[in-house]
């Protein structure tokens, strides 16, 4: 397959490293990974105020007081349907070829994101058989 590909050292952005060989891009459209659905969002953003109070004197009016209470809160709400979190799609598109010689999910092999992506399966662009 190197040969096919003209492995011949002679890509420039590779010259002057130990790697010497010639590149060429994959491009493939996946279908049926991923959502069918269409996605929408809905919220409900709900503002409460209170405030109260209470005023007066004692002894004649020489000693005043007052007397007060505050409260104000905010809810908010997002609904996302049928959102999708494509980490662990971006995480399978990215394969390396592990020192052993299997195929795993280049965040699977880092020690950061090892536990993250224990379950993560590389994705064969070429399809399921040889």
């Amino acid at each position: 397959m190197q040969t096919q590909l003209g492995n011949n050292g002679t890509n420039p952005t590779q010259l002057g490293t130990t790697q010497a060989g010639n590149t060429f891009q994959l491009g493939e459209f996946l279908v049926g990974n991923g959502q069918t659905e269409i996605n929408a969002t809905g919220s409900a953003n709900r503002v409460l105020s209170m405030r109260t109070g209470f005023d007066g004197t004692f002894m004649d009016g020489r000693f005043a007081w007052n007397l007060f209470y505050t409260h104000g809160e905010n809810r908010l709400a997002v609904d996302l349907i049928n959102n999708q979190n494509l980490q662990h799609m971006y995480a399978s598109q990215d394969a390396v070829l592990t020192p052993s010689g299997t195929v795993a999910c280049y965040a699977a092999t880092q020690p950061a994101t090892t536990k993250a992506y224990a379950d993560c399966v590389p994705i064969n662009p070429f399809g399921s058989t040889p």
